[in-house]
């Protein structure tokens, strides 16, 4: 799959048929294409004249892979980080406390549909049951499987 390099108008529409809305940044996985849905933490394309706006618009406004992800602690916060691989062989290292929800290319996602709908659908932190454990350990193990058969270009 070729990740798309051109900029993104902040008020981008994802497309229903090929695209999904992650809710927060914990919930996303190594090797799928994102872009931030929200518009106000993106620069509308016509502010991308200024060096400074166009510098924010390379990292915020393009779809990127997401690698080496993980979730710090930070002073009691847990803080998500991954860093974006972009289509011009570019990378930048993304943070954010989780509350941002991410566009998601449906084709980048590599474990069932129907347990990642379950898994993103889950409150952020609490106290795991033997279900979550199980549906936790169902999602990894298809996670992994999936990532021994692709490769990412």
């Amino acid at each position: 799959m070729s990740i798309p390099t051109e900029l993104v108008d902040k008020d981008y529409q994802y497309d229903e048929a090929t695209e999904i809305i992650v809710p927060n940044t914990h919930n996303l996985k190594n090797y799928m294409v994102v872009l931030l849905a929200d518009p106000n933490h993106k620069m509308g394309l016509n502010q991308t004249l200024h060096r400074e706006c166009f510098d924010f618009a390379m990292v915020l406004n393009r779809w990127c892979v997401v690698s080496e992800f993980e979730i710090v602690n930070e002073l009691g916060f847990h803080i998500a980080q991954f860093r974006g691989l972009y289509g011009d062989e570019t990378s930048f290292i993304r943070r954010g406390t989780g509350s941002a929800a991410w566009i998601v290319k449906k084709d980048s996602i590599i474990v069932d549909e129907k347990v990642f709908a379950r898994a993103v659908r889950k409150p952020q932190y609490t106290t795991l049951s033997a279900g979550d454990d199980l549906l936790e350990e169902t999602i990894e193990k298809q996670y992994q499987k999936a990532l021994s058969r692709v490769t990412i270009p």
